[in-house]
C-alpha cells in the first residue's frame, strides 16, 4: 500500500498548499484553506544585558505590550556589539488549536529522605580518642529535577482569525551546588536550584516579537561566597517570543469593543536612603500618579545615590492572570532524627584535653535532617488585570515580593545542633487602578540587608517600589 501513488485529488490539493506556502513569498497572502487547521510557527530567545539597560530600554523602547520589535532590535543591536549575550534560541511548531511541549534538559536525581545512622547497641570506650564505628546516614528515597530550558505552549487563531492566542509558560533551571546539613555520620547535601519560569497569556500579531519576561539570572559563582548568599548578579535577561502563521496580517488589527487586550506590567525597586525616600513619598499625595517621584528617583541613579535593586516584567491579557518568578530554590530540613547512643555503653577513659563537658561523644549518631522542602530566594509577580470603570484606567489585582535568603540559624548543642534558613520577604499585595504609562509608586519597603548580615542592618535606607502599566 506505500508503493501507491497518491490520487489526483491528494496530488491537487498538494499543490495548492505549495501554493499557498509561496504566495507570502512573493508578497501576497491568502487567508487559510477552510477546513483546515493553520500551521503555528513559534520562536523565543533569551537575550542577557546590564541591569541598568534593560531597564532604561524598557522605559524608553517599549511602547506596546504587543510590539517589541523596537526593543528586541536594540537587544540585538547589543548583541552584535558584543555588550549583550543571546543565552538561548529554542523554536517549535504546532497546529491551531493544539499543545505542544519542548524539552531541552537533563534530569539529576537527588535524595529527599534519609534513614538515620546505626550506632552498636553494646560499646565500650577504651581511650580518650576512640574510633567509634558508626554507620552514616543513607538516602532512602530520590526523586528527579529537569535542568535546562522547557517551555509549554498552547496557540490558536483568534476568534476573528487575525491574530494568534499564545499560552507560553517557559521554564529555565540551573543547579548552583550543594549545600552541607548536619555533622559527621548525619552530614548529608541537598541541591540547591536556580529557577526561573513564567505563565502568561499572550495576544499576537503574526511575526512581531514581543516581550514575554524580564528575569534575574541566577548568581554568578564567588569565591569564598556560597552559592546561596551569593548577591544578585548585575543583569538581567529578556525573554522574546514571536509566533507566525500563513496567511495572517503583520499588523494588529483595531481593537473591536470589548475585545480583551493586553498590557504589560513594570515593577521596579529602588533603594534610597531614608531621608530621600520620605521625601519623594511625601511630594506624592497620589499614589497612583508618581511621575514626578520616578523621574527624581531617576536622577538619583544618575548619580550614584540610589541602587536598582531588582527590576521584573509580565505581559498580561485583561481579565485574565499572569505569573513571572526568578528564585533560588534553598533546602530547608522539615524533619529531624534525634541523636541515638548505645544501649548499653563503658566509658574507661576521660575526654580528649581542651574539650568542654558535653560537647564530645563520639559514640553518639548526631541529629539528622532526614526530610527538606524548598523556600524561593529571588522575585516573583503574579498579576491579573481587568478594564476599570469608565475605559481609562486598567485595574490590577498585584503582588510583588522580593526575598532574601539571610543564612541560617542554629539552635541545640554538640550532636544536637541543628539549623534553620532566615529570609527576608518584602511583599505588596492590592488592587489598584493606575493609568497606562504613569509610574504608580504602590509601597515603601525596608532595604534589602547584605547576604547573611542580621535584619535590622539597613534601618538607615528604604526601598520604593513602582508600577507602570504599559499598555
Amino acid at each position: 500500500a506505500m508503493n501507491k501513488l497518491p490520487n489526483a485529488s491528494v496530488c491537487a490539493r498538494m499543490s495548492c498548499m505549495k501554493k499557498l506556502l509561496l504566495l507570502p513569498l512573493l508578497g501576497f497572502t491568502l487567508p487559510v484553506f477552510a477546513g483546515e487547521r493553520a500551521q503555528i510557527s513559534l520562536q523565543w530567545e533569551w537575550i542577557r544585558l546590564p541591569h541598568a539597560v534593560a531597564n532604561s530600554l524598557i522605559r524608553e523602547t517599549l511602547k506596546s505590550s504587543t510590539d517589541a520589535g523596537a526593543l528586541h532590535e536594540a537587544a540585538l543591536a547589543m548583541v552584535k556589539r558584543k555588550e549583550a549575550a543571546r543565552l538561548d534560541f529554542q523554536g517549535l511548531a504546532l497546529e491551531d488549536g493544539e499543545r505542544a511541549r519542548l524539552d531541552s534538559a537533563v534530569e539529576k536525581s537527588y535524595p529527599t529522605e534519609f534513614s538515620s545512622p546505626q550506632v552498636s547497641q553494646s560499646l565500650t570506650v577504651q581511650g580518650p580518642n576512640p574510633l567509634i564505628p558508626l554507620a552514616p546516614a543513607v538516602p532512602s528515597s530520590f526523586t528527579f529535577r529537569k535542568l535546562g530550558r522547557t517551555a509549554e505552549v498552547d496557540a490558536s487563531l483568534t476568534d476573528d482569525g487575525q491574530r494568534i492566542h499564545l499560552l507560553f509558560s517557559p521554564v529555565w533551571s540551573e543547579h548552583l551546588g550543594d549545600l552541607s546539613y548536619g555533622q559527621g555520620v548525619a552530614e548529608v547535601q541537598q541541591p540547591l536550584f536556580y529557577d526561573a519560569r513564567s505563565e502568561v497569556d499572550l495576544q499576537m500579531t503574526s511575526g512581531v516579537w514581543q516581550l514575554a519576561g524580564l528575569f534575574t539570572p541566577p548568581p554568578e559563582p564567588q569565591k569564598e561566597v556560597k552559592p546561596e548568599l551569593a548577591p544578585l548578579p548585575g543583569d538581567r535577561v529578556m525573554l522574546f517570543v514571536r509566533a507566525s502563521a500563513p496567511g495572517l496580517p503583520g499588523q494588529p488589527p483595531k481593537p473591536r469593543p470589548g475585545e480583551p487586550d493586553q498590557v504589560a506590567v513594570l515593577a521596579e525597586w529602588i533603594e534610597l536612603d531614608t531621608a530621600t525616600a520620605a521625601e519623594r513619598m511625601l511630594e506624592t499625595p497620589d499614589a497612583s500618579s508618581a511621575a514626578a517621584a520616578r523621574k527624581a528617583v531617576e536622577a538619583s541613579l544618575s548619580a550614584g545615590q540610589a541602587r536598582l535593586v531588582e527590576s521584573v516584567l509580565v505581559p498580561c491579557t485583561l481579565e485574565q492572570r499572569a505569573k513571572i518568578l526568578s528564585v533560588r530554590e534553598v533546602p530547608c530540613p522539615t524533619n529531624f532524627d534525634a541523636p541515638q547512643m548505645p544501649q548499653s555503653l563503658t566509658l574507661k577513659g576521660p575526654p580528649p584535653a581542651g574539650v568542654a563537658a558535653g560537647t564530645y561523644a563520639p559514640w553518639i549518631t548526631p541529629c539528622l535532617n532526614n526530610s527538606y522542602m524548598f523556600r524561593s530566594s529571588g522575585v516573583t509577580m503574579e498579576v491579573g488585570c481587568r478594564m476599570a470603570d469608565g475605559g481609562d484606567n486598567i485595574t490590577l489585582e498585584i503582588a510583588p515580593e522580593l526575598t532574601t535568603y539571610l543564612g541560617r540559624e542554629a539552635f541545640g548543642l554538640g550532636p544536637s545542633m541543628g539549623s534553620q534558613a532566615r529570609f527576608q520577604y518584602l511583599k505588596s499585595a492590592a488592587e489598584v487602578s493606575l493609568r497606562p504609562g504613569t509610574p504608580a509608586l504602590l509601597s515603601v519597603l525596608d532595604a534589602v540587608p547584605a547576604a547573611g548580615g542580621p535584619p535590622d542592618s539597613t534601618r538607615g535606607r528604604k526601598v520604593l517600589l513602582f508600577v507602570t502599566i504599559i499598555h
